[in-house]
């Protein structure tokens, strides 16, 4: 969290300092990376189908970003990132299905 506080003070310090609003691509990169830090925490709470959503809408912006400006993030870094919230995906949604009611289950039936 601290880190988090840290980043969101540098980029929103650095942007005042060039008397500039932070550009699209700034914007776009920090709210990929909160939603990332986000769908950690909910993951850890439980809440696994918030932290899918997270996850999948952080990968959307890091992939827009990367596709507006490939100099942007540095290569390694990106496939590094992208791999990552890939296999997060792949474990939640596993993770989720798991979690998911049975249908073939039985159930109790209602006594009348």
């Amino acid at each position: 969290m601290r880190l988090l506080l840290l980043l969101a003070f540098a980029l929103t310090s650095f942007a005042s300092c060039r008397g500039a609003e932070l550009s699209s691509l700034e914007e776009e990169y920090l709210k990929a990376y909160l939603l990332f830090n986000d769908a950690e925490n909910l993951e850890q709470e439980g809440d696994l189908r918030s932290a899918y959503k997270d996850y999948s809408e952080g990968l959307r912006l890091l992939i827009l970003v990367q596709s507006s400006d490939a100099s942007y993030i540095e290569q390694d870094m990106y496939q590094a990132k992208l791999r990552d919230a890939q296999a997060k995906l792949d474990e939640l949604r596993l993770r989720i299905s798991c979690q998911a009611p049975r249908l073939n289950s039985k159930r109790p039936s209602a006594k009348h």
